[in-house]
This record gives C-alpha cells, structure tokens and sequence, in this order.
C-alpha cells in the first residue's frame, strides 16, 4: 500500500509509540519473570496457549493462593473463563466466556492481543507490512 508522506509520517510516529511501548511490555515482563520464577503457579500458567509473562503475572497476583480453589473448574469459574452453556429440551447452545469473575484477569486478556489459545503459543500478533512510501 502506498501513502502520502504526512500519512507516512505519522504511521511511522506511531510505529514509533508502539517500539517504545513494548519495550516497557518487555522490561517488565523480565521484571516478573525473574520474580516469579521459582512459583509454581506462575510456571502453570505459562503452559497456557498465548499466556506470556505479564498476563501470566496478572493471572498469578490475582489468583494468590491457588489451593483455596477446589480444582481448574472453580478456578476458571473465578477466573470469569467458563464458556456460557445454555440447553433446552431439544438443543444445547454454547458460546463465548460467560465474564462474571476477576475483572483483572479477563479484562487483562481482552488487552492482551496474543492472549487465549486462538493466538497459538504467541505472545503477540504479528507486526502489519510497512506501507511503501510514495
């Protein structure tokens, strides 16, 4: 895709913004990692498709001792990360996350664009081509 040079210009100012940010995303997630690194529940949650070091930081802070939790159902019913699942006499219907638990922990996956198992074992998505300038 071709731009006009003030486009341009500002496509590479944001470009900018964006290398500076991950730049704090990265700082601190070595910052947590290193941290957190002999916690077994931090190791847990690493094992999740899509979970890198700061939301599985997030997951970690949040869920603190994990053994007040009967077992993964209650954790993820807390967690707000059950799929919704209706049924009637005739049908059963499921769909997305039924949302009604830590607002930390989902509100942080819904910030997290490589966040949940759609995103594959990545931590982001994939930087966009830089359009060719004119």
């Amino acid at each position: 895709m071709r731009l006009a040079l003030a486009m341009r210009v500002r496509v590479d100012s944001c470009l900018r913004l964006i290398a500076d940010i991950d730049v704090e995303i990265d700082t601190f997630g070595q910052l947590a990692g290193n941290r957190l690194r002999h916690d077994s529940g931090y190791a847990a949650v690493q094992t999740i498709p899509g979970m890198g070091p700061t939301l599985g930081a997030v997951f970690v802070a949040e869920i603190g001792d994990v053994r007040r939790f009967r077992g993964p159902t209650q954790l993820t019913s807390w967690a707000g990360l059950t799929p919704r699942h209706r049924e009637s006499a005739t049908a059963v219907h499921g769909g997305r996350i039924t949302k009604p638990g830590s607002r930390r922990c989902t509100a942080s996956i819904a910030a997290d664009p490589g966040a949940g198992a759609a995103a594959g074992a990545g931590r982001r998505t994939p930087r966009p081509q830089r359009p060719v300038l004119d």
